[in-house]
C-alpha cells in the first residue's frame, strides 16, 4: 500500500509516497530529493546551482502533476515547514559561506532530534584488512583481536543526563571531551570555545551555517549555530579507536549558550548520512578494517548507565539471543505496537533513533493504544499526551517476528507527579504513519545496528 509520510530523522523528514522498501530511502535523510507521488519510486535528487559568491537556497520541487496537493496548512516542526499531506520533503540546505578566497560548499540543512545513546569500544584490526561479512560475538572478536597482537578495549561506560547519552571523545588536542551520541546523523559537531586543534589540524577555509530543534529532553527548543569546518584526529578515550583527518565542525557563533549539552554531538549514521561529502566517524572505523564487524550495538540501563559496543554481540549481556529484523531504511523496520503482549497496530512502520528521548505514534494510533491500555490522555495542539497512575503501569511496547518487547516502566514515565505518571509516548501528525522510537524504548535493552547485514537486533538486558 502507497503510504505519505514524513521521514524523521536527526536530520530532517522527508514526505515520502513510498512503501519503504527502495534502497535508495538510504541515501534521503541528508541529500535533497524530490518525494513524488509515483509508486514505488524515488526519482533521484536534483542538485542546486551554487554561484561563488551567493547565497544558497533550495526551493521545494513541484507536486507531480497527477495529484494536485490539496488542503495544505502549513507546520513547523523540528526547525522544518511541512505543508499539509502532499508536499516534497523539507529539503535540507545546511546554507554555506566561505571565508576569502575560499569556495562555498554544500552542506545539508540539519535539525536534531534529541537524546542520545553512547559509546563503548572493541578495537579490531588495524591495516586494510577488508570488512568481514560475517558477524562475530564479543569472545570470538577479542580471540580474533589478540590473535593480531592488539591490546584489547571491550566496554566503554556511557551516562544518562536529562535523557541524552554522552561518551568520551578526543578532538584534536582536546583530550576529554563529553559528546552526546546521535544514530540518525554523522557529523562531529563541537561547541564553540571547547575544539583546540592539533598540529595534524587542516582549516577547509569553509563554514557553514546549522539549524537544528528538539534541543530539550521534551523535543522543544530550536537554535541555530555558525562554524567554521576542520580535519583533525578524532578517538574513543579508553580506547585505540582512532580516525585521523576526521572533518567536524566546530560552532563559532553563538558563543552562548552550548549548542548542545556537554561539549558537542557526534554521528554515527553511516556513509550516506555525512552533511560534508565525506564518511562519518563509524564509517571510517569501518573503512579502515578497525571494526571485527561493521555494526555496533546500545546497551542502555534504566539506571542511567549503559555500555557502547563496537564490531560485535555483547552476547553476555542479553537475555537468550538477538531478534534480527531486515531493516527498510537506515534504522527503519516493520513491527507491531501491542498493549499487555497483545497486537494493537499490526505492520507499522518504525523507526528507531537513539538521538531521540521519547516515542511519537501517529494521533489516531496513539489514541488507541492510550484507550486499550486504559491511559487517560489530553489532546492540544502539540497532540496527544497520556497519563496513568504510577503504581500500575501499563505495558506498552513492540514485537517483531512476534517476540514483545514492553517498554520498562521506568522508560514508560516521562515526568512523575505524585502517583500521577506522564507517559513517554506522545501522539502527533508531524510524522504521518510513522512511529519515531527513542530511547524509551531502548532502556532496559540491548539494540544491534549491524550494517553488514542490513539488520536490526532486539534482546532484553540481563
Amino acid at each position: 500500500m502507497q503510504i505519505s509520510v514524513p521521514w524523521p530523522t536527526a536530520v530532517g523528514v522527508c514526505m515520502l509516497r513510498h512503501p519503504m522498501k527502495s534502497t535508495q530511502a538510504s541515501a534521503l535523510k541528508h541529500q535533497t530529493k524530490q518525494c513524488r507521488q509515483s509508486p514505488n519510486r524515488l526519482l533521484p535528487p536534483k542538485e542546486p546551482q551554487m554561484t561563488p559568491n551567493a547565497d544558497l537556497s533550495i526551493r521545494a520541487p513541484s507536486p507531480a502533476p497527477r495529484r494536485p496537493c490539496q488542503n495544505r496548512k502549513a507546520n513547523v516542526y523540528h526547525g522544518v515547514e511541512i505543508l499539509g499531506t502532499c508536499q516534497s520533503q523539507p529539503w535540507s540546505v545546511f546554507k554555506t559561506t566561505k571565508k576569502k578566497h575560499a569556495p562555498t560548499v554544500e552542506m545539508p540543512f540539519k535539525t536534531v532530534l534529541v537524546a542520545l545513546a553512547a559509546l563503548n569500544a572493541v578495537e579490531a584490526f588495524s591495516g586494510s584488512h577488508p570488512l568481514q561479512m560475517k558477524t562475530v560475538d564479543a569472545h570470538t572478536a577479542r580471540a580474533m583481536m589478540a590473535a593480531k597482537g592488539h591490546a584489547v578495549t571491550t566496554d566503554a561506560a556511557l551516562f544518562d543526563e536529562q535523557g541524552f547519552w554522552f561518551g568520551h571523545f578526543s578532538v584534536g588536542a582536546s583530550p576529554d571531551l563529553s559528546i552526546l551520541i546521535d544514530s540518525g546523523s554523522s557529523d562531529a559537531i563541537i561547541n564553540p570555545g571547547v575544539y583546540k586543534p592539533s598540529k595534524q589540524a587542516v582549516d577547509t577555509k569553509k563554514t557553514f551555517r546549522i539549524a537544528y530543534a528538539t534541543t530539550n529532553p521534551d523535543g522543544s527548543g530550536q537554535l541555530s549555530a555558525r562554524g567554521e569546518i576542520y580535519t583533525d584526529t578524532i578517538g574513543q578515550v579508553g580506547t585505540n579507536l582512532t580516525v585521523p583527518k576526521q572533518y567536524l565542525g566546530s560552532i563559532t557563533s553563538p558563543t552562548s549558550p552550548p549548542t548542545f549539552p556537554h561539549d558537542g554531538l557526534i554521528g554515527f549514521a553511516h556513509k550516506n548520512q555525512d552533511s560534508v561529502g565525506h564518511p562519518s566517524f563509524f564509517t571510517n572505523l569501518c573503512n579502515q578494517g578497525a571494526l571485527a564487524a561493521c555494526r555496533f550495538g546500545l546497551a542502555l540501563k534504566t539506571d542511567k548507565t549503559g555500555t557502547f559496543h563496537y564490531g560485535t554481540v555483547a552476547t553476555n549481556e542479553i537475555k537468550g539471543s538477538l531478534v534480527n529484523v531486515p531493516i527498510t531504511d537506515e534504522w527503519a523496520v516493520t513491527g507491531d505496537i501491542t498493549v499487555n503482549g497483545e497486537v494493537q497496530e499490526s505492520s507499522v512502520s518504525i523507526v528507531t533513533d537513539s538521538g531521540t528521548t521519547v516515542i511519537f505514534g501517529p494521533s489516531s494510533q496513539v489514541r488507541d493504544v492510550f484507550d486499550a491500555a486504559g491511559v487517560k490522555y489530553t489532546q492540544d495542539s502539540n497532540g496527544i499526551t497520556g497519563y496513568y497512575a504510577c503504581d500500575t503501569p501499563p505495558q506498552i511496547g513492540l514485537s517483531f517476528n512476534g517476540n514483545n518487547f514492553n517498554v520498562a516502566p521506568e522508560a514508560l514515565a516521562f515526568k512523575k507527579n505524585g502517583n500521577n505518571c506522564t507517559a513517554s509516548i506522545h501522539g502527533t501528525t508531524n510524522f504521518g504513519d510513522i512511529w519515531l522510537v527513542g530511547q524509551a524504548f531502548f532502556q532496559g535493552k540491548y539494540i544491534d545496528h549491524n550494517y553488514d547485514s542490513n539488520t536490526m537486533g532486539f534482546a532484553y538486558l540481563n
